[in-house]
């Protein structure tokens, strides 16, 4: 094959920053056969409210673990504060499935990305799917081009920032606490496998009592034991 067939490759360093368009508004039932539905499934639309006030600008690694630590049963509670959510419906069990979903997707690999989505059957809520491009465009007017990812819904800035942190070479990994609810924290230290010193402290209080108690119970049937032995001697 001609050397001309070959494409040329270059790695170019470049800032990149997540432009969220937030918009503020109010959500309605998409129809009224969603009444008969259980609360969870009801769907519902995001209408826009021009005069509202934004909440942002917001730091969307932040927004991200706010996400990922909501009570689903309150998940209009974040579209109220972070703004619209989604491209089409929403809904409870389509909120709470995106937080399994991008959960798994913060600790397995990109490859995985494409059947994650099949395995989670997430309904039309974005626009741009996890295992999509990112929709990347230029600023060239600065003294340095700066690479802008542009994101109209909330969930979509938050797939940005999954997709940038793995462009980066970041691994996450699940708290060894095993009732944890927090999301998957970024390891930055082999040896790290709690999301904090708090989860590291009660894990070390519940294995000391634990401990504890595993020697009070075998002391107690040492005595027992002894008493037992002690009457049949007599």
């Amino acid at each position: 094959m001609h050397k001309a067939h070959f494409m040329s490759q270059t790695n170019v360093t470049f800032p990149v920053r997540i432009v969220y368009l937030e918009k503020q508004g109010r959500l309605e039932l998409a129809s009224r056969k969603e009444l008969l539905k259980s609360p969870a499934d009801r769907e519902w639309r995001f209408f826009e409210d021009k005069a509202a006030s934004l909440h942002g600008p917001f730091d969307l690694w932040e927004l991200r673990e706010q996400f990922l630590s909501w009570p689903p049963d309150d998940w209009q509670g974040f579209v109220e504060m972070a703004g619209t959510f989604a491209f089409f419906r929403t809904s409870q069990s389509s909120f709470e499935t995106w937080q399994k979903l991008l959960r798994e997707a913060l600790i397995r690999p990109a490859r995985d990305w494409t059947a994650l989505e099949a395995e989670y059957r997430v309904p039309h809520a974005s626009r741009v799917p996890l295992s999509g491009p990112l929709p990347i465009r230029f600023d060239w007017m600065g003294e340095v081009p700066i690479a802008l990812v542009m994101a109209i819904y909330s969930v979509d800035a938050i797939v940005a920032t999954i997709k940038l942190d793995k462009l980066q070479g970041a691994e996450f990994r699940v708290c060894a606490r095993f009732d944890c609810k927090s999301p998957p924290f970024k390891v930055e230290a082999r040896q790290k496998i709690y999301c904090s010193s708090d989860c590291a402290h009660l894990v070390a209080v519940r294995n000391s009592r634990s401990r504890a108690a595993e020697a009070k119970s075998k002391a107690a049937k040492k005595a027992t034991k002894r008493k037992q032995g002690g009457g049949k001697s007599k």
